[in-house]
């Protein structure tokens, strides 16, 4: 009997063994189980993610990116990022690198994350230009590489660096007197603006019986010898104390010169009607060396001994 009682102990010790280091097994199992899980995770977690790198516009703008990218850039797989300009003053955007841009606002552009990838956007400088159509006597159009452009009443924004070509179309029996904001070509009704900053033009449009279109040859002309001293009316001259935009029309010995054709009027101008011209001119940002005066030039000029309907002279 006592031998039979210490059998079954035997048995059921080991029965007892067996089940805890049974449990204690599977707990392990899943102990490790659950390590190699996170372990798996961990690593998965390195390998889905990738660096987005935003670079921002040296200057015009700033972006931003919604969800806002890690310190360390690190974006996971299939992650869609907004990014979004905003604009200084005068800016826009001119290209984005990296991201898809929204084609209903250029300030906008997204990215599905598959990849390392560097985003920036690249920022362009603008200014206005506002085109005055003359009163009468013709039109002014403007063209960008050969293509009409409009630019309506109260100007236009383009980028900096912009070559725009204006071309006036005058009526019959009209002239081109002369170009402002734009520098003329060979053909008087044909002028050229490379935009730098914000600018008027116009065109001054004249009736034709009042000049004279004067077309000088095909060719250089060389001033010849004067018994004037002009050495120091040469901008070029070392040491010259007078300023160039002063002396640019003085045709100093030996100086070649072409000419483009120019008008000329067949009557003389009043001192009235110059002085009309002369502070609309001044007040819109053009210089004169010489106002001009009434009448005479030479001989001890006194202004009050003169009438303003007198030709004027000595403008320059």
């Amino acid at each position: 009997m006592a031998l039979h009682l210490k059998l079954l102990n035997s048995k059921g010790l080991h029965r007892a063994l067996f089940i805890s280091f049974f449990a204690f097994f599977l707990l392990s199992l899943m102990s490790c189980e659950n390590g190699l899980s996170k372990m798996r995770e961990r690593l998965l977690s390195k390998w889905d993610k990738y660096t987005v790198t935003l670079t921002q516009p040296v200057s015009g703008g700033t972006i931003t990116a919604n969800p806002a990218i890690p310190g360390d850039g690190r974006v996971s797989e299939g992650t869609v990022i907004k990014f979004t300009v905003s604009p200084e003053t005068n800016h826009r955007v001119k290209s984005w690198s990296g991201a898809t841009v929204n084609p209903g606002n250029p300030n906008e552009a997204t990215l599905t994350v598959n990849g390392d990838v560097a985003v920036s956007a690249t920022m362009v400088r603008q200014y206005k230009v506002t085109l005055t159509q003359p009163v009468s006597g013709g039109t002014i159009s403007a063209a960008i590489e050969g293509a009409n452009t409009e630019i309506p009443e109260g100007g236009k924004f383009f980028d900096v660096g912009t070559e725009i070509t204006f071309t006036v179309n005058p009526a019959e029996g009209y002239w081109v007197g002369s170009w402002r904001g734009a520098t003329v070509s060979d053909d008087v009704n044909v002028a050229t603006l490379t935009v730098s900053e914000d600018v008027i033009v116009s065109a001054s449009i004249i009736p034709a019986g009042f000049v004279e279109v004067v077309t000088p040859p095909e060719a250089f002309f060389t001033t010849l010898e004067t018994s004037t001293d002009l050495s120091s009316a040469n901008p070029a001259a070392p040491g010259s104390p007078l300023p160039d935009f002063h002396y640019r029309g003085v045709f100093y010995e030996n100086r070649r010169v072409k000419l483009s054709p120019y008008c000329m009027g067949k009557t003389e101008v009043t001192y009235r009607l110059w002085k009309e011209v002369h502070d609309w001119a001044m007040g819109h940002g053009y210089y004169f060396a010489h106002a001009g005066q009434k009448g005479a030039i030479w001989g001890g000029y006194d202004p009050d001994l003169h009438s303003d309907l007198e030709p004027v002279t000595l403008v320059s």
